[in-house]
């Protein structure tokens, strides 16, 4: 089991946006439209949220970013019943890429001069 802490979210574009995030353990998604490729089974496992609920893990696979596949996560976790896509940080920087944050954006590096993906 892991924990994800939210502080806030925009609802209504929590679907198709993902959230670069600190605190969350695993990159999941509860939009089983964004995997490349998904392995569904019966629970994996389970996530607790703020205020105490858990959901289950019903899945995990893979979601490339970009239209050139330039940021690949292998392990993705499907969450039925979660609104909203997380993506962890350290996983990122794991991977190699640069990640810039100021007052008004998140920029994803690939290389300098290069970004891959750019967040408000």
């Amino acid at each position: 089991m892991f924990s994800i802490t939210l502080t806030s979210l925009d609802l209504e574009k929590a679907d198709t946006a993902w959230l670069v995030h600190f605190v969350a353990s695993k990159h999941v998604t509860g939009n089983n439209n964004v995997f490349s490729n998904l392995e569904a089974q019966s629970i994996f496992g389970l996530v607790s949220i703020i205020g105490g609920h858990q959901l289950g893990i019903e899945g995990k696979g893979y979601v490339t970013f970009s239209k050139t596949g330039e940021i690949k996560f292998n392990v993705v976790y499907y969450v039925l019943g979660l609104i909203m896509n997380l993506i962890l940080v350290g996983s990122l920087v794991d991977q190699g890429f640069v990640i810039v944050f100021d007052n008004e954006k998140c920029l994803v590096f690939v290389e300098p001069n290069h970004v891959v993906v750019c967040g408000v």
